[in-house]
């Protein structure tokens, strides 16, 4: 996979050890979420808790294989029910990052943008982090946020048994949870190049 990453140390109390034993760095800076993004590319070992360490808050991506490969690699680090808000203009690649959330979650059925429904619910089988399903929102056509209530989105919530990711989740600001991972793509310079920046 061909991607441009942007290093930028972003947790504190975190201990790195770079391959072959090149020495320990700590970490700057804390946020104090709940799962670990790390080691997106197999270039660091985490020695830390169940915290939120972004080793790369920018990454770009070069197609729509790549942004779903990005996904398959996010997924593989969550390390329990967590909530992502994902912002970006139409065909930023939202959706292509989902899909890939959905694969490294093992699911096996093919992920659509729920634009018409708002919302859909894929079961995550046989997972040992005690997620048991992915959320999908898609707020575009989404008038106001209460209307999310109807649907469930406070129970979503309350259970904390999901991975739930929300599409155009700029619109449901006020209500999303505090410890939400807000990730942000927009088109690069070539018409398939997205920079996905990784924000709290």
């Amino acid at each position: 996979m061909s991607l441009s990453h942007h290093p930028e140390p972003t947790a504190r109390a975190c201990r790195l050890t770079p391959p072959q034993g090149g020495g320990e760095r700590t970490l700057t800076r804390e946020f104090g979420l709940s799962f670990v993004i790390c080691n997106l590319f197999g270039n660091w070992k985490l020695e830390i808790g169940n915290l939120l360490c972004i080793l790369m808050s920018k990454i770009t991506t070069h197609s729509s294989t790549e942004t779903q490969k990005l996904g398959i690699k996010i997924a593989g680090q969550i390390t329990g029910p967590a909530v992502f808000g994902l912002v970006g203009e139409l065909g930023a690649g939202k959706t292509h990052l989902t899909q890939g959330i959905a694969q490294g979650l093992n699911i096996k059925k093919h992920l659509t943008s729920p634009t018409f429904v708002l919302l859909k619910v894929y079961p995550v089988a046989k997972n040992k982090k005690g997620i048991k399903n992915l959320i999908h929102l898609d707020c575009y056509r989404l008038s106001h946020p209460e209307e999310l209530s109807a649907l469930g989105w406070q129970e979503f919530l309350d259970k904390k048994e999901s991975v739930i990711v929300v599409e155009w989740a700029d619109k449901i600001k006020g209500i999303m949870p505090a410890d939400t991972v807000w990730i942000a793509l927009e088109q690069g310079r070539g018409e398939t190049e997205r920079i996905i920046e990784f924000k709290n």
